[in-house]
Formats: structure tokens, C-alpha cells, sequence
């Protein structure tokens, strides 16, 4: 998948889905910012095909931006052995309600983003969990 014509369309996803329709039409510089770091968050996982990483992204967006590392859910992620579309199937179908309702509080949404576009423009802006 060629590179940047893969984060506009993570961008364009991301953006047509943001919950504040207010932000809905986004600077293109801000869209590729939160594109270039939901994919690299995504990739940190393992995550490599373009199903799985626009999943990913969506709930980055929709649950919490750090969803991935409520305890449960980050567990599965890291769980070697299974395939990308296996681990997102098993954190839809092993993690609790309370799992991710914890992962919906995780970090202030609005705080985190705003540190992402405000931030430099070099494709991580954030370390991996992995780093972590």
C-alpha cells in the first residue's frame, strides 16, 4: 500500500467519523497528523493490513485514543502468535463491558489530540507501547 495516498484515506475516514461534527472539516495538515499517528500506533501492534489499521484508527477516535492500553485489551494486542484480525476479533469478543469502559476513560480525548497536532509533523509524535 503506497504510503501517502494511505493516510489520506485513514485521514478522510478519521475525519468523516470525528464526534464533534464541528471538526468534521479539519485542516488537510491536522487530518494527516492524527492519520500518520493512528497508523503508527497500529503498526506498533503488529497491525499491518488496511482493514485492521482503519479498525484500529476508528476506535483511537470513537473509544479513547489510548484504548489500546487498558490492561485486557492491551494484553490481546500484544498476544503473539495470532493474526491482526484475529487479536481485533478478540478484543471485540473477550474484553468485558467494564474492560472497555475503562478503555473509554483511559486519557482526556481532547487533551491527547490537541498534543498530536500541535506536535511535529515526523510520522510518531507519540512512542509506542511497545517503548512504553
Amino acid at each position: 500500500m503506497a504510503e501517502g495516498p494511505f493516510v489520506e484515506k485513514i485521514g478522510r475516514l478519521l475525519e468523516s467519523k470525528f464526534p464533534n461534527p464541528n471538526h468534521r472539516q479539519m485542516p488537510p495538515e491536522f487530518r494527516r497528523k492524527m492519520a500518520r499517528h493512528a497508523i503508527f500506533v497500529a503498526r506498533s501492534y503488529g497491525l499491518q493490513n488496511e482493514r485492521d489499521i482503519a479498525s484500529f484508527a476508528l476506535a483511537m477516535l470513537n473509544i479513547n485514543p489510548l484504548f489500546h492500553l487498558q490492561k485486557r485489551i492491551h494484553a490481546i494486542l500484544i498476544e503473539k502468535g495470532i493474526s491482526g484480525d484475529e487479536r481485533l476479533d478478540r478484543i471485540i469478543s473477550d474484553a468485558s463491558d467494564f474492560d472497555w469502559e475503562e478503555a473509554g476513560s483511559v486519557t482526556d480525548a481532547s487533551a491527547y489530540w490537541q498534543k498530536i497536532f500541535g506536535g511535529p509533523d515526523d510520522g510518531t509524535m507519540i512512542p509506542s507501547p511497545s517503548t512504553r
